[in-house]
């Protein structure tokens, strides 16, 4: 399968190699399962997860992937 033209492109901006780049976006991915399963839709809940995300993305990742 050839690689997406806009993951490319992210990987050109950003200066990341892919795997650095697929690797985030399967821990994003998880951690939206996690959120839908928990049925977390509310606008506060939402913002919340992704402010403690960017303050601490290992954190959320480990906690979504224990709890699923």
């Amino acid at each position: 399968a050839s690689e997406s033209y806009i993951l490319r492109k992210i990987t050109e901006l950003k200066h990341i190699p892919m795997d650095v780049l697929l690797n985030e976006l399967r821990k994003r991915e998880h951690i939206l399962k996690w959120m839908a399963r928990r049925n977390i839709k509310s606008y506060d809940d939402v913002a919340g997860i992704v402010r403690r995300y960017y303050l601490n993305p290992n954190d959320v990742y480990n906690k979504a992937r224990l709890e699923i």
